[in-house]
């Protein structure tokens, strides 16, 4: 549950969509709070961030819920990660950061309570672009592990 300010924060922010100031959410984000979730729904600010196709600063909103321990793999009532989130909404520059901050195999490997994959979503929702971001990131991320690993 949502300290009240940061559910008013949360819900506005969502309500205003492309025009939403993530920097005034990012601002009410503490570790304390980070993974918190909605009453109803069970959303969590790394979703919300994720669904906002178009909203500026959405790479520093991930990038900040990354650094207070944000939990990605969190699912809500649908069963839907933060990475369902963006392959719904058509978010492409969202995959690419939840890539780029978080390790999402497990995301990947997560169905929605319908079944659905985060690459079944980016079909059905015809958001390619997104699944394009995710193989692209992954691969990227994957190398970086890679070559850290071996110096």
């Amino acid at each position: 549950m949502f300290t009240q300010g940061l559910d008013d924060v949360l819900l506005d922010t969502w309500d205003m969509a492309a025009e939403a100031d993530l920097k005034a959410l990012a601002k009410k984000l503490t570790r304390g709070n980070v993974n918190s979730t909605t009453d109803e729904s069970k959303w969590t600010p790394l979703m919300i961030v994720c669904g906002l196709k178009g909203a500026a600063g959405v790479d520093a909103a991930i990038k900040e819920c990354a650094k207070l321990g944000a939990d990605c793999s969190s699912t809500d009532v649908e069963g839907w990660t933060a990475l369902h989130w963006a392959a719904f909404h058509g978010n492409p520059p969202a995959a690419t950061s939840l890539c780029e901050h978080f390790d999402v195999t497990e995301m990947l490997d997560k169905n929605d309570k319908e079944g659905k994959s985060v690459k079944m979503l980016c079909q059905e929702e015809n958001n390619m672009d997104v699944w394009k971001a995710i193989e692209e990131g992954s691969k990227s991320v994957g190398l970086r592990q890679r070559k850290a690993a071996a110096e």
